[in-house]
Parts: structure tokens; sequence; C-alpha cells
């Protein structure tokens, strides 16, 4: 008889574990007074350790959907925290930067960060 687990599986084990980190992560931002996802966070982190990036560079990266990237921009873009603009090579593309703001927001985020995985 064939005898599989899925709660033990290391698959299922790993999305749960990410799930929950997520959501610690979301939840002690937003009890910091900021609001910014887990996910936004790991755009923030990109975008301050690199040179500006496509929006498809972004999401290959991140491992997300082209609309997807475009809606946390999008986010970021309204918060203040990242800006879009026309790539010198190519108008057709945009190239996405962190702005100070972020810089400002990702330090406080990283203090939070630090103490959830300690």
């Amino acid at each position: 008889m064939f005898s599989y687990d899925h709660n033990e599986s290391l698959g299922y084990l790993s999305g749960l574990t990410s799930r929950l980190l997520s959501n610690l992560l979301g939840k002690r931002f937003q009890e910091a007074g900021i609001e910014l996802t887990a996910e936004q966070w790991g755009a923030i982190i990109l975008l301050l350790n690199s040179d500006a990036m496509t929006q498809g560079q972004l999401g290959e990266r991140l491992s997300l959907e082209k609309s997807s990237v475009s809606r946390l921009v999008g986010r970021l873009e309204r918060r203040g925290w990242a800006v879009r603009t026309k790539s010198p090579e190519d108008s057709r593309h945009k190239l996405v930067s962190a702005t100070p703001k972020a810089l400002e927001t990702a330090e406080r985020c990283a203090v939070i960060a630090r103490t959830i995985l300690k």
C-alpha cells in the first residue's frame, strides 16, 4: 500500500514555513506602523542592493509574473519607496529604483527582520 503523508513532505513544510514567516514579518511591520508586506520588503531589498533594473528583471529575481510586478512597483511608488524612469538605452523600458525614503524604511525593517530570524 502506498503511504504518503503530505504533512511531512519537504515541499509542504517549506511552503508552510515561508507563509508563516511572511505573515509574521508583515504583522511585525504593521505593529511598528510600517505598511509593508514581506513581498514588498523583498523588492525594496533587491532595489537597494542593485542598480536600477527593469520591471522584468525585478520579476525574474522575485519569481513573479509581469502583472504582479507591475502592481507591486505601483504600490511602492505610491508610498514613495520606488520610482520608475525611462531607460536611457531603450525608452520602451522603465527602470525601477529605490528612493531615499525606501532606505530609511529598510533600516527600520531590517531590525524587525533580524529579530524574527533570531
